[in-house]
């Protein structure tokens, strides 16, 4: 039976209890009492899709997980919840390594450690996909985020004709200003074209 969750972090809750039933309670490993789940842009990373933040960040020691509101697609989010409670569950100490990989490796997500996913076709994969219907509709749409546009580059180089190492850089509106460069023979200098 499929539930109707009316936001993405009520979704992701439910999502939560069930990975905790499923892979943890269910394989001898706790999750911590304390921990909270949202949709957020997770920080210090532009890669980052997920982030497990430690409680001592956190004013009431609560773990805080954040999933990356690029995410939309089930299956996918629900694979980067379980990364990001496997970090909880053994302590962001560990990073990606020992503990955590043991349990990523056990729980089958594959990948890279910092970059693992439920490979299509695997076990995971299927639970993953059976959990999603049972938690119904991911009340989300994915995020884009807009790339600042970036300023044309001004600086251009030139060369001496007669001394190739001889080189300048120079702001283009400065040559407007005050016109082509010279060498240190006082002759113009050539524009070497922009790749």
């Amino acid at each position: 039976m499929t539930k109707k969750h009316f936001n993405r972090e009520a979704w992701l809750v439910a999502a939560t209890g069930a990975l905790e039933e499923k892979y943890f309670k269910g394989n001898g490993y706790k999750l911590p009492k304390d921990v909270r789940v949202s949709c957020g842009f997770p920080r210090a990373s532009a890669m980052a899709i997920g982030q497990c933040w430690d409680p001592k960040v956190s004013d009431d020691g609560t773990y805080e997980i954040f999933i990356c509101p690029t995410q939309a697609a089930p299956i996918r989010v629900l694979d980067i919840l379980l990364h990001e409670l496997i970090h909880a569950a053994v302590g962001t100490e560990e990073g990606h390594k020992g503990k955590f990989r043991q349990l990523a490796k056990e729980f089958g997500l594959a990948g890279k450690m910092t970059a693992t996913f439920a490979e299509d076709g695997s076990e995971l994969h299927a639970e993953l996909a059976s959990l999603a219907t049972q938690l119904g509709h991911y009340p989300h749409a994915a995020m884009t985020k807009k790339k600042k546009p970036t300023k044309p580059n001004k600086w251009v180089r030139y060369v001496s004709k007669t001394e190739t190492t001889y080189r300048v850089v120079i702001n283009e509106d400065r040559v407007e200003e005050w016109g082509i460069p010279c060498d240190f023979n006082g002759e113009e200098m050539e524009l070497v074209e922009r790749k």
